[in-house]
Formats: structure tokens, sequence, C-alpha cells
């Protein structure tokens, strides 16, 4: 069976999420200065999307946007843990 990872969409730039060899996820933030991450994916199901097995120290939290018989949409926030430093 093969594995299909859905395209993550931040800002206009696509990417599909990548790990470390330990299987940390490499979070794409919006910029280092404000360490927060926004995108959206789409998954289809005829094509067995799934997110690969990982791990992350930031918090995240998915909201599915939309659902259909084929295709799912979710929206990610990512926020790091040292943002605290921001408030």
């Amino acid at each position: 069976m093969n594995v299909s990872f859905p395209k993550c969409n931040q800002a206009g730039t696509e990417f599909v999420i990548s790990t470390t060899d330990d299987l940390q996820e490499k979070v794409n933030y919006l910029s280092e200065d404000f360490p927060v991450a926004i995108f959206t994916q789409t998954y289809h199901h005829a094509a067995s999307d799934s997110t690969p097995f990982h791990w992350h120290n930031e918090l995240q939290l998915n909201w599915v946007s939309e659902e259909s018989w084929n295709t799912a949409s979710m929206v990610t926030l990512s926020v790091c843990p040292e943002i605290r430093s921001f408030w």
C-alpha cells in the first residue's frame, strides 16, 4: 500500500510535513521572531492520505474545517513553548 502525505499550505508556500531521524516534526514558523505556525491541509481519502508519525514540543491545535465523502480539510495552529516570553 502506498502512503500519501497531504501537502500543507502556509502563506502560499506548499510543503509536506518532514521529521528528523528521531521523528520530531520540523515546524515551519511564519517568523523566527514570532514562533507560530499556521497551515492548512486537504486529505484525499482515495489517495489514503495520512499524517506521518511524529512528535513536537509545540502545542498544536487542529480543526477540521470541511469534510465530504472524499476529502477533509484541516487547519493547524502550532505554538512554540518559548512564545510565553512575549507575554
